[in-house]
């Protein structure tokens, strides 16, 4: 039989999507300052802190003002898409979008 220990130290990811577990996996979120961006991905993901095995902290990441390298821009004409080493910048718009910084374009959701 397979015997699971607790988590003593770490950060869990609850309350995922169906389907959304390889949209999270491809974010390479791999520091824990990048984890707000799944407010980004889905306002319902709670994200848990343990520290020596007790929950000290759960909540729901707010979606972020700037996204930096998370998405691509689809717009065929942006500089993001002619330029090698030009950074994918979107911002979140007063219409809770997010759109490109360089060309406007809006982001299309991964929720």
């Amino acid at each position: 039989m397979l015997k699971i220990e607790s988590i003593q130290n770490g950060i869990v990811i609850d309350h995922i999507p169906a389907g959304k577990g390889m949209d999270i996996y491809k974010l390479g979120l791999t520091e824990p300052e990048r984890l707000e961006v799944l407010g980004y991905l889905n306002d319902g993901v709670t994200l848990i802190v343990i520290r020596d095995g007790k929950v000290v902290k759960k909540y729901h990441p707010v979606p972020p003002r700037t996204l930096k390298n998370v998405i691509k821009c689809k717009n065929p004409r942006c500089i993001t898409s002619t330029e090698a080493n030009c950074e994918h910048i979107f911002k979140l718009s007063s219409s809770g979008k997010y759109r490109c910084i360089y060309c406007n374009q809006e982001a299309s959701l991964l929720r």
